[in-house]
């Protein structure tokens, strides 16, 4: 993970607090968005025009 300059206990503290506010309490993996940048630009999807899928496993902002 990448730190941005903080201790390792601050950035620890910064993902636990990121990921909790998630409901899957989970923050994807990059083979998990990958597969989702696949998924839509397959061929299959090509009728998807003009939209925007958010991929956040349902994070809320307040």
């Amino acid at each position: 993970m990448l730190h941005a300059g903080l201790t390792p206990e601050a950035a620890d503290d910064m993902y636990a607090h990121e990921r909790d506010r998630i409901p899957t309490h989970r923050i994807a993996g990059t083979e998990e968005i990958a597969h989702w940048v696949l998924r839509m630009t397959d061929l299959a999807g090509r009728h998807a025009t003009g939209q925007v899928v958010t991929v956040d496993g349902g994070l809320e902002l307040v």
